[in-house]
């Protein structure tokens, strides 16, 4: 969890973009801005935060049934699954030793244009909070169990004290506020001052990706954020 909190980020980055007054640019301008670059920040493009990632949570197979509603077991709404594992078991958690295998993931478009055979799953989509496979449990697969993890994205930081600081690990704060002063620099159109922290952002991403990327789920998987010029703001 971040140690700055939305107040303390909020007035470094007033400081950095030159110390405005609330009329030029209001406290609800430089929270969207922090807000913005933390969630660019916790993508799992940038780092995969274990702090983002939920423990195993499991759906029931239903026969017949293609489309699942899944929900993130804490706070925050889901924002991609990293992986979907098939149990053949109607027991939850499955016991040691039961057959499981990798769903992959697949397209939702390509399983609406052919004919959805049944049988276990191949590949799933997901998009919003809907989980959908690529063959119709039948029989066999009703009650058998699919477990899998969550990639959470965070609720937005409030000045209330539960949200007033971040979910990440405290190192991120400073990449944070970076990224919020490039906005800043930007939206005042100061495009010499914003290019500047651009680089700033993305180089202390560069760093903080570095120093954490060993203890990363899938290191292999983690994208080092070198070059300047593949850092979106």
């Amino acid at each position: 969890m971040g140690l700055e909190s939305l107040a303390n980020m909020r007035s470094a980055v007033r400081y950095n973009i030159g110390n405005p007054g609330t009329t030029a640019v209001t406290n609800t301008q430089v929270d969207r801005w922090i807000n913005d670059s933390y969630r660019q920040v916790a993508g799992p493009n940038v780092f995969k935060h274990r702090e983002l990632q939920e423990p195993q949570t499991s759906i029931v197979l239903v026969q017949g049934q293609v489309t699942y509603t899944i929900t993130a077991p804490s706070a925050g709404t889901i924002w991609t699954l990293l992986n979907v594992i098939h149990y053949e078991t109607t027991t939850d958690p499955p016991p040691v030793g039961t057959a499981r295998r990798k769903v992959h993931r697949g397209f939702v478009e390509q399983f609406d244009q052919i004919l959805q055979p049944t049988g276990r799953p191949n590949e799933f989509d997901v998009w919003n909070n809907l989980l959908e496979l690529d063959r119709i449990p039948g029989a066999a697969e009703a009650g058998q169990i699919l477990r899998f993890r969550a990639y959470i994205e965070p609720p937005p930081l409030l000045a209330s004290a539960s949200l007033g600081v971040t979910l990440l690990r405290p190192a991120w704060d400073e990449v944070i506020v970076a990224g919020a002063t490039w906005r800043g620099w930007q939206a005042r159109q100061r495009y010499d001052r914003a290019d500047y922290w651009r680089v700033e952002a993305a180089s202390l991403t560069a760093n903080v990706v570095k120093q954490f990327e060993i203890e990363a789920e899938d290191p292999d998987l983690t994208m080092e954020v070198a070059v300047p010029q593949t850092m979106r703001m």
